[in-house]
């Protein structure tokens, strides 16, 4: 599911809304519809292990520089590579990509 085209992101005049909102749940109610074949079902477990938790959250605590290259598209440093991830670094390495 698209998060963009299936959230209300922008202020909306309430008839507008109102017509947004059922839209949105005509849809998501159709998804789910137990009787088709295509229908999105909803996990009945959890997908993620506690250790992934962990680890993700182990990798979010450590300091690391990001950097946004194009719209959407970010660069980590990596933990294991030791030259520091740079702005000039980073274009080189995609101008050599392309």
């Amino acid at each position: 599911m698209d998060k963009k085209s299936h959230t209300l992101r922008e202020r909306l005049p309430v008839g507008h809304f109102v017509t947004s909102a059922l839209i949105l749940v005509e849809k998501w109610s159709e998804r789910r519809d137990p009787s088709s074949v295509n229908r999105a079902c909803f996990p009945e477990e959890p997908c993620r292990t506690q250790q992934i938790w962990t680890l993700a959250y182990q990798w979010t605590s450590v300091d690391r520089v990001v950097l946004e290259e194009r719209h959407n598209c970010y660069y980590v440093d990596s933990s294991k590579y030791t030259k520091k991830l740079t702005k000039k670094w980073l274009q080189q390495y995609v101008g050599n990509e392309g």
